[in-house]
């Protein structure tokens, strides 16, 4: 996940030096650079942070819910990602910079408060427990809690389908 800040920060970074229009400067073209910046740092950007959530996500989900709860966890991560964080965006510019398509002045104002909100999950990285955190408060014995609660549930089912078989037979 902190590779996933990390290329957040160098992809604000890299907004901004677009919006200063430095690539210009040092002779590289628009469609290149937004090609390199954006395409490459976007696309390693989503696999550094939806992998990981994903992979942690699939360890604590209890069995036989699994495709409900992966439906939720990309939902919550589709709805925040395409409504929640452009509506902040939008609603910031409208208060308080005032962008517009005729009026592009403040655009590099924006992409500093893009910079700035890069570097603020770095804050919050330490709620995440590291594989030696998880060791030691003893998470790696929940998958025979889990075998347990599964073998009582198919003992469950295998009682209900004898129930159901003696019913029909009489």
């Amino acid at each position: 996940m902190k590779w996933a800040c990390y290329l957040g920060v160098i992809g604000a970074i890299f907004s901004y030096c677009f919006a200063m229009r430095w690539n210009v400067a040092i002779g590289i073209n628009d469609v290149v650079f937004l090609a390199l910046s954006d395409l490459v740092l976007g696309t390693f950007g989503l696999a550094f942070s939806n992998l990981p959530m994903m992979v942690l996500f699939a360890k604590i989900t209890p069995n036989h819910i699994e495709a409900t709860f992966f439906a939720f966890v990309t939902g919550t991560s589709n709805f925040c990602n395409g409504v929640i964080s452009p509506f902040i965006g939008s609603q910031l510019n409208d208060l308080f910079v005032g962008v517009t398509d005729k009026d592009l002045s403040k655009y590099p104002i924006l992409m500093i408060i893009s910079l700035f909100t890069s570097v603020l999950p770095f804050l919050f990285l330490y709620l995440i427990p590291l594989r030696e955190e998880l060791k030691v408060t003893g998470a790696n014995e929940a998958p025979k809690a889990e075998t347990e609660m599964t073998t009582k549930i198919s003992k469950d089912t295998d009682e209900t389908k004898e129930e159901e078989e003696e019913s029909l037979n009489n």
